[in-house]
């Protein structure tokens, strides 16, 4: 009886399978499938917010801060010394005033 039950599931496991296949041929068949809108280039918005557009382009409200540097140095390979000046001139063009300035040297 188990071999009867396990056939008739296999049967009805092979028409299932076979009218599935049976739909996908139909569907290429009718050539649904166009690669050039399939890989057709994006269209983003025009602004994901005020400071970067849909594409990374700036923003009406995009801002950049600016370091410039003057540095004058001298080697003095006998003493093993390096000695300089330096002048920086940072502009802030955020909108908020900045509390701190990192410098590394």
């Amino acid at each position: 009886m188990k071999t009867a039950h396990a056939v008739g599931l296999l049967a009805v496991a092979v028409l299932a399978l076979a009218g599935c296949d049976r739909g996908a041929d139909k569907q290429a068949s009718q050539g649904r499938y166009d690669p050039r809108r399939t890989f057709a280039p994006l269209t983003l918005p025009v602004a994901v917010n005020s400071y970067r557009a849909g594409d990374g382009a700036p923003g009406p409200d995009y801002w950049q801060n600016r370091a410039d540097y003057k540095i004058a140095a001298t080697l003095d390979p006998v003493k093993a010394t390096l000695t300089g000046d330096e002048v920086i001139t940072y502009t802030n063009n955020s909108p908020t005033a900045l509390t701190a300035l990192w410098v590394q040297l």
